[in-house]
């Protein structure tokens, strides 16, 4: 896992950047790579047949491997809809 980075700036009154305070720049670091082991092909093969099913969930795993194939769940899961709470709070 890597670090966020840190940078101070000076600003005046209407926001504008004055410059950067020294000694306060602190590097991010780097973090470990990740490879995705998706198939375009299997992934859209795996979304339209769900489709037509109307509600379910896949996972296709490389069994030698364990890597993730394709992965979907049908209706899709959209995380900015908010259902309103029932006593209207």
């Amino acid at each position: 896992q890597g670090s966020p980075g840190r940078r101070v700036l000076r600003k005046n009154e209407k926001g504008r950047i004055l410059g950067e305070v020294e000694n306060e720049y602190i590097p991010p670091s780097q973090g470990k790579q990740v490879v995705l082991t998706i198939d375009a092909r299997t992934q859209y093969l795996t979304e339209v047949a769900l489709r037509k099913a109307g509600r379910a969930a896949a996972v296709v795993i490389e069994v030698n491997t364990g890597e993730i194939i394709a992965m979907a769940s049908v209706p899709n899961y959209d995380p900015n809809y908010f259902i309103p709470s029932v006593d209207g709070q």
